[in-house]
C-alpha cells in the first residue's frame, strides 16, 4: 500500500527529472509549502528508480508537483487535508504563493495528468479505465430524512419546485443514471437540509438537476484534491441534451448552486489558519519516503517519514510566511 505521488523538476537543459516516493502524496501539504530553496533539495534526494520510465497513472497517483525552474512554474495537488477541504486548500496555496514568490503557483486539479501536460507526456500514458456503475433504478434508496446522506441529490423539477434526497453511494453512482434517475425519485423519502443550514451533517459530494434549464451540476468529493478531466464527458453521455457542470468548491457551494435560502457557515480566517499550522508544521508519523541512500549496494528505507524541515524549522517558517499573507478584508 501506500500514498504513491511523482515530483518533476524542469531545468534549463537536460529531459524533466522524474522522482517517486511511496508516502508523499498524503503530506504534500506540509512537504511543498517552503519554496524552492527547500523544496528542490528535497525532491532531489527522493528515489528516481521507480519513475525514471514512466509516471505513475490515475489510479495509483494520489499527489504530485512539478517544479519547472526556468519558466518558474510550480504545480501541485495531494494532501490528506487540503486535498479534501477547498476552503483549507485556498488558504494554503495564498501562504505557498508567499513561499513561492515570483512563481506561479497552481493547483493540479486533474491530478497526473495536468503533470503529464506539463512535461509534454501523452495523457493515454497516464490514463486508466474510468469506472462508472451501471445504474439500476431498482436498488435506488434514500437514507432517513434525519440521517446523515453520502450524496445529496437535489432537483428543481419542470415546476420550480425544489427537492432534495439523501442516498448512501458515491455520486458516480447516481449520475450515471441519467434522466432515468428523475424517474425513480418518486419512490424516495425526501431528505431534510435543515442541518446543512447549520453546518452539520454535510454530504461527502451532490448532484444539482436543473429539469427547468436541463442543466446538471454534480459536485463531487475528491481524494486528494483531483478530478479526473474524462468526468464531464462520462456525465454528459448519461445526459444527451443536458448541460454539464463540475463544482470544485465542495459541499458549501451547493446551496448558492442550487438558490438556497441560506448559506453553509464557513470557518473564520483564524480558524482555519490553527488549522493549516496544525497539519503542515505536524510531525508525520508513516513510515515514507525512499532516499538515495545505499549500504552494501543496497538501498536503505527509512523508518520514519522523511520531511524537508524538521517540525521547530516548519513552525517558524510557517509563522514568516502567515505573516507577510493579506487578511480577508471585512465583508
Amino acid at each position: 500500500m501506500g500514498s504513491r505521488a511523482n515530483y518533476a523538476i524542469i531545468r534549463e537543459s537536460g529531459p524533466a527529472e522524474l522522482h517517486y516516493s511511496n508516502w508523499g502524496g498524503q503530506y504534500i501539504e506540509g512537504d511543498m509549502l517552503w519554496g524552492p530553496e527547500v523544496v528542490i533539495p528535497f525532491i532531489d534526494a527522493l528515489d528516481t528508480g521507480i519513475s525514471e520510465e514512466v509516471l505513475l497513472d490515475t489510479t495509483w497517483c494520489e499527489g504530485c508537483a512539478v517544479v519547472d525552474i526556468p519558466k518558474k512554474r510550480f504545480l501541485v495537488f495531494g494532501g490528506e487535508t487540503i486535498g479534501r477541504d477547498p476552503l483549507l486548500r485556498n488558504l494554503w496555496l495564498r501562504v505557498a504563493q508567499v513561499g513561492w514568490e515570483g512563481w506561479n503557483v497552481g493547483w493540479a486539479y486533474h491530478g497526473i495528468v495536468d503533470m503529464a501536460d506539463a512535461l509534454g507526456v501523452s495523457r493515454q500514458k497516464v490514463l486508466t479505465k474510468i469506472n462508472a456503475d451501471k445504474f439500476d433504478g431498482t436498488k435506488l434508496y434514500a437514507c432517513h430524512t434525519q440521517g446523515g446522506a453520502r450524496m445529496l441529490l437535489s432537483i428543481r423539477d419542470a415546476g420550480g419546485e425544489l427537492r432534495h434526497f439523501g442516498f448512501d453511494a458515491p455520486v458516480e453512482y447516481y449520475f450515471a443514471g441519467g434522466e432515468a434517475l428523475i424517474e425513480c425519485l418518486g419512490r424516495c423519502k425526501p431528505y431534510s437540509v435543515d442541518r446543512m443550514a447549520a453546518g452539520q451533517n454535510l454530504p461527502e459530494d451532490a448532484i444539482f438537476i436543473d429539469a427547468q434549464q436541463h442543466r446538471i451540476i454534480v459536485t463531487v468529493a475528491p481524494v486528494f484534491g483531483n478530478y479526473d478531466p474524462r468526468l464531464a464527458d462520462l456525465i454528459a453521455a448519461g445526459w444527451p441534451g443536458w448541460k454539464v457542470e463540475l463544482n470544485y468548491n465542495g459541499m458549501r457551494k451547493h446551496p448558492e448552486v442550487c438558490d438556497l435560502d441560506f448559506r453553509i457557515p464557513e470557518p473564520t480566517f483564524d480558524e482555519m489558519m490553527t488549522e493549516l499550522r496544525r497539519v503542515v508544521c505536524r510531525q508525520p508519523i508513516l513510515v515514507g519516503h525512499h532516499l538515495r541512500a545505499a549500504r552494501d549496494g543496497m538501498p536503505i528505507e527509512p523508518t520514519t517519514h522523511v520531511v524537508p524541515l524538521s517540525e521547530k524549522e516548519r513552525t517558524a517558517r510557517f509563522n514568516k510566511l502567515v505573516a507577510k499573507c493579506n487578511r480577508p478584508s471585512a465583508g
